[in-house]
């Protein structure tokens, strides 16, 4: 997958915030994920502040890399790691507790047990 870059013109973006609500944060996920464990599968992949394909980059996770994973979202169709139109997009939590949520393209991971 070859990496996106952000032009330095973009003003800064804040990922999405948790918001505290019956004693926890709201996930702004559609469904979980298997196992709450994923790993890279692609040489890198970029892990952003919203589901699309031009959101700024919070960091970028190399092959192998493990994650906690909430759940998945719908967002922009990417085409990345042998998908084409792809639009699942994992939700991944940053912080203990959570703080802000990072979303990563879903055909570029697997699950980890």
């Amino acid at each position: 997958m070859a990496a996106s870059t952000i032009a330095a013109t973009l003003l800064p973006v804040s990922p999405a915030k948790a918001t505290p609500a019956s004693g926890g944060p709201v996930s702004p996920t559609i469904s979980y994920c298997a196992t709450g464990r994923i790993a890279v599968t692609a040489t890198s992949v970029n892990i952003r502040v919203a589901p699309e394909v031009d959101a700024p980059t919070l960091t970028q996770g190399q092959n192998g890399y493990q994650y906690d994973c909430i759940g998945y979202t719908l967002g922009d169709r990417y085409t990345a790691c042998g998908v084409s139109n792809g639009n699942g997009w994992l939700v991944i939590p940053f912080g203990r507790p959570v703080s802000y949520y990072g979303y990563a393209v879903q055909a570029c991971f697997r699950d980890v047990s």
